[in-house]
């Protein structure tokens, strides 16, 4: 209560007072301050009756107060003390008027406040309007009240100082700091709000608020504008840059001495104060920057500062206040200053925002998360028209004066109020008093050093009296009051243990020291204090982590993830978190160049950066902390050591005791690494995790690794880096180095690590190393227009700071250079004009597309024409969500739907229709089928083909069309898919993981960036996984996506599907020649019996069984459907196990899709797996175990059937190697260890794949004779040459491969073809030979071929005329099919075919026709009778000395084979007989071989591929000599056939009934184009190499398959084991395998 009264609870409503206003009663009684005997109320006081005031006109006024009476000022009265008014007349002096200013009426200066700005680097507005620029960067008075003429004495004296500071790297300048001199105050911090006598000071939006009781007004955004107000009554009064305030602005570039200048150089000069730096300079006179035209026009635009004067902008409702023009020019001056930074945009939005707002303008939303954000402190929110005055901590104690206009700002959410930069709960909030705010827990010394105050809780404040020692004196020390010495040093302030004091500035500074933390592949851990442990878990573990608080520090963690190597017996780090307060930052093994940052991690810029050092990542936080990743096995961790005692985790607690280091998160000491590791476990659900290697750590002799060509160069003393070893031991890093070495084999990469990691810590250690990679031969591979340097600059100059370079202090560190006029950008070297664009303090590169806002509300791009950040308002589709996935942002699909297509095959649409469709051609299974733009373009197509019977069909190989490129996956190359035509090996990656194929389990898979995934079990199944952005626009054999499965079946055209048949025809897009649309002839149902046999839980009920080994499936994916399906392949092959092994691996397949548990349903003896060497079964392996390679970004906890490799082996492809034997991954393909190939498509680059997994690459080119071209799926330089073929057919014609016709006779065996090793041969060629043996025809002059034989691989295979299924190999007859490593024989209609590796393939009929095929690499290497393959058919009649001959009987004894029978002849030489004129007219007709040659006759479509001309030749002379026997001329029709479908030619039928009718077994029947391969037993158990081609001859019909030369149920065919087929109820004894 106030002097004269006490409190009441219960006082009268209306006490003795001075006034007493009738008809006011009121007999209730109130809560007051009642005065006490003696006293009276006035106003708020009380008071003795005798001292009471005046009641005039309805106010009451105090004794002694003057009042003017309003409106018209003619009268100023005064209370008298014996409570009368006395008035006498009063009028405005000239200049003034009658007004009402801060409530008090009176007479006014007539002029409105004054009002002065600086903005920007640095632009001047002057009380009067005057605008100049001026870049001085020392200490100015921006106003001072300078007396003139009749100035009021009443009027208090003022000065506005401003200090600037250079901006960027121009000339340029801004505003650092602005000073405010009323009153003596002495320089001491005080929080805001502040309210004292004479000045109130509060945050206004983001503004900082000043305010004198003499009406100067002073308003700042801490950045760039700067605002000052003078009441009118300062007209004429002020001086300094601002100018007098005299409404001339003429005069305004007054100097210091009156006199007027036109000068700003001189002006500011003038101006400046004296206590200015000396390094300080007064601007930049006549050479300062200027913006250019093209700038000017650019800037000019309503996309960047045109916004300030867009008609129709934000901005539009303050023309009328305040004249944009200034503001735009001197944005426009700015933006072409700053190397086009957005900041600097925003900035001057922001000036001209101010002076809007504090003139009373509305102004419009400008800002958005994309342009121009203002990051706000958590639980507060931006506000174009914010309140942090009246919603603040002090406004709870005080009122203050907060402005009535509007300022953007951060605005606390309700429930939180403002306290300083942060929004805190009531109870949070500090204290107030006598005009100061103090924070919670902030105490402070005041009053001379004589009180000391704590805030101990809200509006609680303890203070206690104090005094300064003897000695010291009280003094301001860096903005707090304190008691000090007089002269600064470090014996005025106390440092922690830790901490080292130096003066700095002039004032004593405790600088922290630091101690390091350290991890080597994630199992070797160096504490702070110096204690170094192994610990192999592979979980996450907290590395470190403040468990003290500081005053001042945040909260941090430091997490490692760590994973088990190829072995599972070695942990490696996988990740690295730093968590600070509410975000997070990641740094992943191998994403070289990236870190992940949480999205809320942009409101905290400010406080830790994020740079490349050499090889390595830095992570810096404001406090001191450093961590250092090299993006590998290696992670150090710098804490100043200030931090003593406050830390804990796998680091320790940086106590300087080495041995309590294994203190646990509950305090409890542990002797055991493992138990202090496992405590420090994060549980976040990882699978496969364990705490060590489970008992089965190796243990090896590492030896041979200490050694100084090894691990022991580390410790070498003169060595490289024998320089180091003082300082840091090496004993631990050798020690790491051998362990790690002997554990793996010895593999170079794991030295080369280990050398790296003891290098890098010297190197930031100030030490210097001496080159170490050249003699370990650990090449550091640098990236174009870079080079290697040992020991370059830590702080390379980037595209988003050149300059940085210039102003690093960091010790050397070995680094991929930057030439000179490059700049770092990622991994890569730009030239400036190729950097990108920094925004909100993140680098993005040219063209790169990003989301600016958590909501994925605004899509920006770094446009490469102005390098500057654009955006657009975008939203994510009502089908996806805005995600971070893989630390990418973007707009993610909320649902997946799988098309599938399996067994026989049985498809499932992406809308759940399930159809089975038997066609054998290649089919559309999904596209892209609408135009809808953001939508990436793509096509899926599968190849069907029968498989052991006509009345099945099969997914073959799987195609995926997109971003240009095109992947198969083929059922016969497992391991390996073709890329644009070319056979890489998985795992492949291009274009940094827009298309990806990985091996998952026993499945391989293709992901794409938008979501497709296709996979394909190397088999029959086939899943398309797409996301529902696709919803309705697909089409294809999987249907259109649009949830509605009813309209699934629609036809190409558009028309709904009648027929199933028709329905898949329509989607086809090609296939080989003979493909069907359907199951033709009499398909075979599976009828109840077979139904019943089939359901049981031997079979297909399996997988219905309730208590089965799917029983935890059954509840997740419906077994119905795999049943059905599993029933309708087991009838087709009538039991054969093999087919309901698939039918239960796809059910299986589906299960793990779905994360389903299973249970053992495999055996030795059932649906075994043979599994590659080195690997063993498992049905849940890991989906991505341990590999030679490992892509980024595939992650999947679930698991999969799989061959996993055994402990010390890693996948490489399909096979299972030790990590020494791992091959190489380049540029997005893996290649085994010594491979060699060539990369570049022009055939310029040459590499091989050698040890250490690296790859080395030297120049190449083809030679003369050779074109760049793809073979078999492999670039590389081939003959310009096809591949050559010769035949044999007839009696005996033959036809070279360089097209040399000629006839022979001999009846013993020749050398047809062959190749023999020589100097100029590639090695990679095969050696072979093809002989042949004629014999007589008919007891006439001719011969026939008999037998035929291919020498290769140090075997002979033996084709015999008519033995139709069987083959002779060395010496043994084997069925066919034959199928080894390198060598396939298949029955392929009326054809046997040998196909080779090497690319030498024999077809023949068993009776007259021979072809030859050899591949373009034996071109100019060949002898025997189909010629030297030269392309000259000039030089084809070569004998075997090397000489040439006309002569053909000449020709074909010279390649007779030694061992020929004795009764052989060399042919009939000049007697041989001929076809008369009259025989060769008849022949001739089309009666007979003319239908060769007959232009519109069955043949015609083939003419452009092969010549009919010597085919028709020798079917004329053969006729002639046979005595018109029609089967000569069926054999020749035959023959011709064969050359034209070998060729890919079309042939018409031109058998029938009773012309060369082909007599085919029983259950089959004649085709023109047959496929025989795989309609056969032999393809029921196996994949066989089936060509794609027609070739004519005998198919079975449905029901049944060949085997041999009859045609047989699928439960009598027989066996193939080891590559050789065995009919049923063969015995044998095993062969070993060639």
């Amino acid at each position: 209560c106030p002097a004269n009264s006490t409190y009441e609870l219960c006082a009268p409503s209306f006490p003795p007072s001075c006034v007493r206003i009738p008809l006011i009663l009121d007999a209730s009684c109130r809560e007051d301050c009642q005065c006490i005997s003696g006293f009276v109320q006035s106003g708020m006081m009380c008071v003795p009756e005798s001292e009471c005031g005046c009641f005039y006109n309805g106010n009451y006024y105090d004794p002694g107060e003057k009042f003017i009476l309003y409106p018209l000022c003619t009268e100023e009265c005064v209370c008298e003390t014996n409570g009368q008014v006395t008035c006498h007349s009063f009028f405005c002096s000239s200049g003034q008027i009658c007004a009402i200013e801060d409530r008090i009426p009176g007479c006014y200066p007539a002029g409105n406040k004054g009002k002065c700005s600086a903005s920007g680097d640095p632009h001047y507005m002057t009380f009067d309007g005057r605008a100049f620029d001026f870049q001085g960067t020392c200490n100015y008075k921006m106003v001072h009240f300078c007396p003139r003429g009749l100035a009021s004495e009443t009027l208090a004296p003022f000065s506005v100082l401003v200090q600037n500071a250079k901006w960027g790297a121009g000339d340029v300048s801004v505003i650092r700091q602005v000073e405010l001199q009323v009153s003596g105050r002495n320089g001491v911090y005080w929080n805001l709000p502040i309210s004292l006598p004479e000045v109130r000071v509060v945050q206004h939006g983001f503004l900082v608020n000043m305010q004198t009781n003499d009406g100067v007004e002073l308003v700042y955004d801490l950045q760039y504008y700067l605002l000052i107000s003078v009441p009118a009554k300062y007209y004429n009064q002020t001086c300094g840059l601002c100018g007098d305030f005299n409404g001339n602005p003429a005069d305004d570039l007054k100097l210091a001495d009156g006199s007027v200048t036109t000068d700003v150089q001189m002006l500011g000069a003038s101006w400046k104060v004296t206590e200015s730096g000396s390094n300080c300079t007064d601007g930049c006179g006549n050479d300062c920057p200027r913006c250019n035209v093209d700038g000017a026009v650019l800037f000019g635009s309503t996309s960047y500062c045109g916004l300030i004067t867009a008609p129709s902008g934000s901005f539009s409702g303050c023309f009328s206040l305040i004249d944009p023009v200034g503001f735009f020019r001197d944005c426009v001056y700015d933006l072409c200053l700053s190397d086009w930074r957005i900041e600097r945009l925003c900035h001057s939005l922001q000036a001209y925002t101010v002076a809007c707002q504090e003139a009373g303008a509305e102004v419009q939303p400008w800002r958005n998360e994309t342009f121009c954000p203002m990051f706000c402190p958590p639980n507060s929110q931006y506000r174009l028209c914010a309140d942090t005055c009246s919603i603040s901590c002090a406004a709870i104690f005080q009122e203050f004066p907060c402005s009535k206009t509007c300022a953007e700002g951060c605005e606390c959410n309700a429930g939180y109020l403002a306290d300083g930069n942060s929004c805190v709960t009531v109870e949070n909030c500090g204290c107030f008093e006598n005009g100061r705010y103090y924070k919670k827990g902030e105490t402070l010394m005041g009053r001379n050093c004589t009180r000391n105050c704590t805030c101990v809780s809200s509006g609680v404040l303890k203070c206690t009296e104090v005094a300064c020692e003897e000695g010291l004196v009280c003094s301001n020390l860096n903005g707090t009051m304190g008691c000090i010495k007089k002269i600064p040093s470090c014996s005025l302030i106390t440092c922690g243990q830790n901490s080292t004091c130096e003066v700095l500035n002039n004032q004593p500074t405790c600088i922290p020291n630091f101690k390091t933390c350290w991890v080597q592949e994630g199992s070797q851990y160096h504490t702070f204090d110096g204690h170094t442990f192994n610990f192999k878990g592979n979980c996450t573990y907290t590395l470190l982590k403040n468990c003290i608080s500081q005053s001042g520090i945040s909260g941090f963690s430091i997490y490692i993830q760590n994973e088990h190597d190829e072995r599972v017996t070695q942990a490696f780090l996988k990740e690295v978190t730093l968590e600070i307060t509410d975000y997070n930052i990641t740094i992943a093994r191998h994403q070289i160049d990236y870190v992940m940052v949480s999205i809320f991690a942009l409101l905290y810029l400010r406080y830790y950066t994020v740079i490349a050092v050499g090889t390595s990542v830095m992570i810096e936080l404001e406090f001191g902390l450093q961590m250092i990743y090299n993006w590998e096995q290696y992670l150090m961790i710098q804490l100043p050591k200030s931090f003593a005692t406050t830390v804990c985790g796998m680091c320790g607690n940086n106590n300087g005791n080495p041995n309590d280091d294994f203190v646990t998160p509950d305090g409890t000491w542990v002797l055991n690494e493992n138990a202090f590791g496992w405590s420090w476990k994060v549980d976040n659900k990882e699978d496969f995790c364990q705490v060590d290697c489970n008992g089965t750590c190796p243990k090896c002799d590492g030896q041979i690794f200490e050694k100084s060509d090894s691990c022991g160069l580390l410790s070498l003393i003169d060595g490289p880096f024998a320089a180091c070893h003082p300082l840091v031991d090496p004993t631990v890093y050798q020690e790491r180095c051998v362990e790690s070495m002997c554990l793996n084999n010895g593999n170079q990469s794991f030295l080369c690590q280990a050398l790296q990691a003891y290098s890098d810590t010297c190197q930031r250690s100030g030490n210097k190393v001496q080159d170490w990679r050249k003699r370990t031969e650990c090449i550091l591979s640098c990236p174009e227009n870079s080079h290697y340097e040992l020991c370059g600059s830590a702080c390379q100059g980037t595209c988003s700071n050149h300059s940085i370079s210039s102003l690093c202090q960091s010790p050397c560190v070995e680094v991929c250079q930057c030439n000179v006029g490059f700049f770092k950008s990622g991994g890569q070297c730009f030239t400036a004009q190729d950097c990108g664009c920094t925004y909100q303090g993140f680098y993005y590169p040219l063209n790169e597309v990003f989301w600016a806002d958590k909501n994925c509300t605004q899509q920006c791009m770094c446009d490469p024409a102005t390098k500057l950040i654009t955006c657009q308002q975008m939203t994510c589709k009502s089908t996806e969500s805005c995600q971070v996935v893989d630390g990418i942002q973007g707009c993610y699909p909320l649902n997946f739907k799988t098309c599938s297509v399996e067994g026989d095959p049985h498809y499932m649409t992406f809308d759940g229709l399930r159809y089975d469709f038997q066609g054998t051609c290649m089919y559309q299974l999904a596209a892209l089928c609408s135009n809808v733009s953001s939508l990436a373009q793509f096509e899926v197509q599968v190849q069907n083909e029968n498989r052991g019977t006509s009345a099945s069909s099969y997914s073959r190989m799987i195609q995926i069309k997109a971003y240009g490129r095109s992947i198969e996956i083929g059922k016969r190359n497992v391991g390996k898919v073709l890329v644009d035509g070319m056979w890489t090996n998985l795992p492949y990656s291009w274009s940094n993981g827009k298309l990806v194929a990985y091996r998952v389990g026993l499945i391989a898979s293709i992901q794409t960036d938008f979501g497709l995934t296709l996979t394909f079990d190397w088999n029959s199944r086939v899943t398309i996984v797409l996301p529902d952005t696709y919803l309705g626009t697909v089409c294809g054999l999987c249907g259109n996506f649009n949830g509605d499965s009813s309209d699934d079946l629609v036809n190409r055209n558009g028309e709904p599907a009648t027929d199933l048949n028709y329905f898949g025809a329509s989607w086809q897009t090609g296939g080989r020649p003979g493909c069907q649309n359907q199951c033709l002839g009499n398909c075979p149902k599976c009828n109840e019996q077979q139904k019943q046999m089939y359901s049981g839980n031997d079979f297909c009920g399996k997988l219905l069984d309730l208590s089965g080994p799917f029983r935890d499936c059954q509840g997740k994916i419906d077994p119905k459907s795999y049943f059905e399906n599993c029933i309708y392949d087991v009838c087709l092959y009538n039991g054969l196990r093999f087919v309901f092994c698939n039918s239960i691996s796809s059910y299986v397949q589906s299960c793990q899709d779905v994360g389903a548990n299973m249970y053992s349903w495999r055996s030795k003896s059932f649906c075994d797996v043979s599994c590659p060497a080195n690997s063993t079964y498992d049905l849940c392996a890991p989906s991505f175990p341990p590999s030679c390679v490992r892509l980024p970004l595939l992650l999947d906890a679930r698991c999969r059937e799989d061959c996993q490799c055994l402990p010390g082996f890693v996948q490489s492809g399909m096979e299972c190697v030790l990590t020494s034997e791992c091959g190489c991954f380049y540029d997005g393909n893996y290649y085994q260890a010594g491979d060699t190939f060539i990369t570049n498509p022009h055939c310029q680059l040459k590499c091989v794949c050698g040890s250490n997994s690296l790859v080395s690459c030297h120049p190449f080119s083809c030679v003369d004779g050779q074109m760049c071209k793809i073979v078999n799926g492999i670039l590389g330089c081939y003959p310009a040459e096809s591949n050559g073929k010769c035949s044999v057919s007839g009696d005996a014609h033959y036809l070279t491969f360089d097209g040399q016709a000629f006839d022979f006779q001999g009846t013993c065996i020749y050398i047809l073809a062959a190749f023999l090793p020589n100097e100029t041969a590639e090695e990679s060629i095969a050696p072979f030979s093809v002989l042949v043996q004629n014999v007589e025809m008919d007891k006439s002059d001719v011969s026939v071929v008999r037998q035929v034989e291919l020498q290769i691989y140090s075997s002979s295979f033996i084709l015999t005329q008519g033995e139709i299924g069987i083959i002779k190999m060395d010496g043994v007859y084997w069925n066919l099919p034959v199928k080894l490593p390198d060598i396939h024989v298949i029955q392929k209609g009326v054809m046997v075919l040998l196909q080779t590796k090497a690319g030498v393939n024999l077809m023949y009929d068993l009776q007259y026709y021979i072809l030859i095929s050899v591949s373009a690499e034996y071109y100019n290497q060949t002898f025997g009778l189909c010629g030297n393959f030269n392309g000259n058919p000039a030089d084809d009649l070569q004998l075997s000395n090397g000489s040439m001959t006309t002569d053909t009987q000449t020709l074909g004894t010279s390649w007779k084979v030694t061992d020929s029978e004795s009764n052989c002849t060399d042919g009939c030489g000049n007697d041989c007989p001929r076809c008369n004129v009259n025989g060769a007219v008849v022949f001739g007709s089309t009666s007979y071989c003319g239908l060769i040659t007959a232009s519109s006759g069955p043949f015609s479509a083939c003419f452009s591929l092969v010549d009919p001309l010597p085919f028709f030749n020798d079917c004329v002379y053969d006729m002639c000599l046979s005595d018109w026997r029609m089967e000569q001329l069926c054999h020749s029709l035959q023959a011709y056939t064969a050359a034209c479908q070998e060729a890919g030619g079309e042939v018409q039928l031109w058998r029938n009934e009773t012309f060369c009718n082909m007599s085919c077994p029983t259950n089959s029947q004649y085709k023109l184009c047959t496929d025989t391969c795989a309609i056969s037993c032999g393809a029921v158990l196996e994949e066989l190499s089936c060509p794609q081609k027609c070739v004519e001859g005998c198919e079975c019909n449905v029901g049944f398959q060949a085997d041999g030369d009859h045609c047989v149920p699928v439960d009598s065919c027989g066996c193939l084991s080891n590559g050789r087929y065995y009919k049923v109820q063969t015995y044998y004894v095993p062969v070993p395998q060639l």
